[in-house]
C-alpha cells in the first residue's frame, strides 16, 4: 500500500474541503483505512483523528496533475 506521507483532500458537505498528510495506514476487512494529520482541522469535522477509508479522499497530485491538463488544452 505504502501511502505514508501522500497528501491528501477530502470534502467535507458542500462546505469544507480539508488537505493533510496520511501518517499511518492499515487494513481492514479488505478495507484500505489511513490516519490523517490534518493541516487545519476545522471544528465542524470530528473525523479529523478517526481512521479514514482511502477510497474517500482524494490525492493532492491528482489535483496538480489535473490542472495542468486542462490548462495545456
Amino acid at each position: 500500500m505504502n501511502t505514508i506521507n501522500k497528501r491528501v483532500w477530502k470534502a467535507i458537505g458542500h462546505n469544507y474541503i480539508l488537505f493533510g498528510t496520511i501518517v499511518e495506514e492499515k487494513k481492514t476487512n479488505g478495507w484500505a483505512l489511513v490516519r490523517v494529520e490534518w493541516t487545519q482541522p476545522h471544528h465542524d469535522a470530528p473525523m479529523a483523528d478517526e481512521w479514514q477509508k482511502l477510497v474517500n479522499l482524494g490525492y493532492v497530485e491528482d489535483l496538480v496533475k489535473e490542472r495542468f491538463l486542462n490548462e495545456s488544452r
